[in-house]
């Protein structure tokens, strides 16, 4: 959802992961921020310092993806549609890939499709993402070479897919789909084989996120008509589901876990606007990361030190 407020932000400096990776080691937040009149990307240190504006377009920029080495983003931007920000919410939005630092922005895919929610594979060659190929209201899961070439379909029908999420071995893809009446969580093989439901809370149940272990996935279920949006995470077999956030009437949504497991960061309005946050894997020692007036949203945590103990174990 978009909440638009006008704010000036205070930018800060910092060097990138290549080039000081030991000033890096908490980590690296990538978000949007509604600070103008459209929607920014921005990113921070994982305790809400040094902060960087990585975006300055006529556009709105959304749903950003670190790469698993952390030197690139991937995102979503309405840059293409004939009316960039006017055109919210029916905007015909693409996917983009850029540099850590902001540089070197290039489309995805030329698919003639609404697409979004970008995620890399984890092995950093392949980016996953729904589109609306057809037009008919309903999203597909599709599959992008992240050098070029053709989109491979993994899951087309009838029904409404959507936020796909790598699992951690490269071998399945969790997703959002309302096969069944309300949205649900799903599991789907990358060849679009071997189906299956993993957890049904009887709300909507949005954006998965797979922990790094493989053991789990997070996601926020929406209690409509309430405003309450609540954050679970659910064994990938469909067993232990809890909830980590419990207030009533709160919005908390789009968790994500750190690259190494140990924490989630989500955007929740708990304090008023919406802001970004962290939490333990077990829901608690929650904290807020930013103190702005102007709406973040969507935030996704690089950790190096989890990517270079994925490259040492790679061999």
């Amino acid at each position: 959802m978009r909440h638009l407020v006008i704010v000036s932000v205070v930018l800060a400096s910092w060097c990138l992961a290549t080039s000081c990776a030991q000033t890096q080691t908490a980590g690296r937040i990538v978000f949007y921020s509604e600070a103008g009149s459209n929607a920014e990307l921005f990113a921070m240190n994982a305790d809400g310092t040094g902060l960087l504006r990585l975006t300055t377009n006529a556009s709105n920029e959304f749903c950003p993806d670190w790469s698993p080495d952390g030197t690139k983003i991937a995102y979503e931007s309405d840059r293409d549609d004939r009316r960039p920000v006017a055109c919210f919410p029916s905007c015909q939005f693409r996917i983009y890939i850029m540099n850590a630092d902001g540089s070197d922005e290039r489309r995805l895919t030329d698919l003639d499709s609404v697409e979004g929610h970008p995620d890399w594979s984890p092995d950093g060659r392949e980016i996953a993402f729904q589109a609306d190929r057809d037009a008919d209201g309903k999203s597909e899961i599709y599959i992008a070479p992240v050098d070029g070439g053709a989109p491979r379909l993994v899951v087309g029908d009838a029904f409404d897919n959507t936020a796909p999420d790598w699992s951690p071995d490269g071998t399945s893809i969790a997703f959002s789909s309302d096969r069944d009446g309300n949205l649900d969580i799903f599991v789907v093989n990358v060849d679009g084989s071997g189906l299956r439901k993993v957890v049904d809370t009887g709300l909507h149940d949005y954006s998965p996120d797979w922990s790094p272990d493989g053991s789990q996935i997070l996601f926020f279920a929406a209690n409509w008509p309430t405003v309450r949006q609540t954050i679970y995470v659910v064994g990938q077999d469909g067993a232990g589901l809890a909830a980590l956030t419990t207030a009533s009437r709160v919005v908390n949504e789009n968790a994500q876990w750190s690259s190494d497991g140990g924490r989630i960061v989500f955007q929740s309005n708990r304090d008023g606007n919406f802001e970004i946050y962290s939490m333990a894997a077990d829901g608690t020692e929650v904290v807020r990361l930013r103190r702005s007036s102007a709406g973040d949203y969507w935030p996704d945590l690089w950790t190096p030190a989890a990517h270079e103990e994925a490259q040492a174990a790679a061999g």
